[in-house]
């Protein structure tokens, strides 16, 4: 999986529901209904074998 790009994180329009774009090792931009960007932490995505 590539990661983000600025590009594509300006480009992020509002839709009708919040939604999440993936990023490399589990970051995800997600991005609101009222056209607000956040980053978050995907569940999941994170292995206990790997230091945090």
């Amino acid at each position: 999986m590539m990661a983000i790009s600025d590009l594509t994180v300006r480009q992020a329009k509002a839709a009708d529901k919040t939604y999440s774009l993936p990023d490399t090792d589990g970051l995800g931009l997600v991005v609101a209904p009222t056209g607000g960007k956040s980053w978050h932490l995907l569940p999941g995505q994170l292995s206990r074998d790997r230091p945090a």
